[in-house]
C-alpha cells in the first residue's frame, strides 16, 4: 500500500502492523516528487496463509474492500483479470496523475 501521508498514531500504526502480519502487505509513505526517496515503512512479505477471519471482517468494515475481495475471487474462478483494478502508469501518465490529484505541480 502506497499513502502520501500517512498517520503515526498508535492504534492506526497497530493496525498496520496487523495487516502486514495477517497478509504481508507492505506500507509506503510516498514523496511524490522523489520517488527513489520513499519510505518503506513496513516490508512486503509472502503468505502462504490467507487470515479469512480478518478478511472477513476488514469485508464487513468496508464495502469498497468487499468488492476488491469479490473481484478477486471471481477473477481466480475464471482464471482472468476482470473487474475494478488499479492499472499501472508510464512516467507522463504518472506525471499526470499527480497533477490532477494536486499532489504537486509538473513541469
Amino acid at each position: 500500500m502506497v499513502a502520501l501521508n500517512i498517520d503515526s498514531d498508535g492504534d492506526f500504526r497497530d493496525e498496520l502492523s496487523r495487516l502486514n502480519n495477517a497478509f504481508g502487505i507492505g506500507i509506503i509513505q510516498l514523496d511524490p516528487e522523489h520517488v527513489d526517496e520513499s519510505e518503506i515503512i513496513l516490508p512486503a512479505h509472502s503468505k502462504e496463509v490467507i487470515d479469512w477471519a480478518t478478511v472477513d471482517r476488514l469485508s464487513d468494515e468496508n464495502p469498497e474492500f468487499k468488492e476488491v475481495i469479490e473481484s478477486i475471487l471471481s477473477s481466480m474462478k475464471i482464471a482472468q483479470t476482470h473487474g475494478k483494478y488499479d492499472q499501472p502508469y508510464n512516467e507522463d501518465e504518472y506525471k499526470q496523475y499527480l497533477e490532477r490529484q494536486r499532489i504537486m505541480k509538473t513541469k
